[in-house]
């Protein structure tokens, strides 16, 4: 069993995207909400989640900038599940978390697109986010022992696969 450090928010997304209960035009047409199941921006293509982010040519602007772009190209016809499974099998964990990142930004850009009605972001804001392989972790306790006037002070630095990178442990006399 592989562990991601992806965000709940990120992990929901990708188990919504592979079981096909994403909030997508063809959805929404399913559940009479929306009249027309054709894309905003191209209406020959019905808009499926693969379409909306990969095939889709606002997605495609996001795609182009990437290390995925060819592979973006490449499986935009796939199912969903069969996407995954694609990335699965072709990238490296780091590649292949930073990949479900960039579908879940992308997801996220277009919904604060359309419903927020907030600037669409370009492809080079999106990849300026940081990525959970550059984030680090601090933890910090501290120990009191007031009877002999001594406290203790301890932090430990761990990045996303929760390894130590740096620590520090201090007693102090007050």
């Amino acid at each position: 069993m592989v562990v991601f450090p992806l965000a709940i928010k990120i992990k929901h997304f990708i188990w919504r995207f592979c079981h096909h209960l994403l909030p997508t035009t063809t959805q929404l047409v399913s559940h009479h909400i929306f009249a027309s199941p054709f894309c905003f921006y191209n209406t020959s293509q019905v808009k499926s989640t693969s379409h909306a982010l990969l095939g889709c040519s606002s997605a495609k602007k996001i795609w182009k900038n990437t290390y995925f772009y060819q592979f973006s190209l490449a499986n935009s016809h796939l199912d969903i599940f069969d996407l995954i499974l694609m990335a699965w099998s072709g990238f490296d964990l780091p590649k292949l978390e930073l990949f479900l990142c960039l579908l879940w930004a992308s997801w996220n850009n277009r919904n604060n697109h359309f419903f927020k009605k907030k600037k669409r972001l370009q492809a080079h804001e999106i990849m300026d986010k940081p990525h959970l392989s550059e984030q680090l972790k601090l933890n910090v306790d501290a120990a009191f022992e007031f009877k002999n006037r001594r406290m203790g002070f301890g932090t430990v630095v761990r990045n996303h696969q929760e390894e130590v990178i740096a620590g520090l442990v201090s007693l102090f006399m007050y």
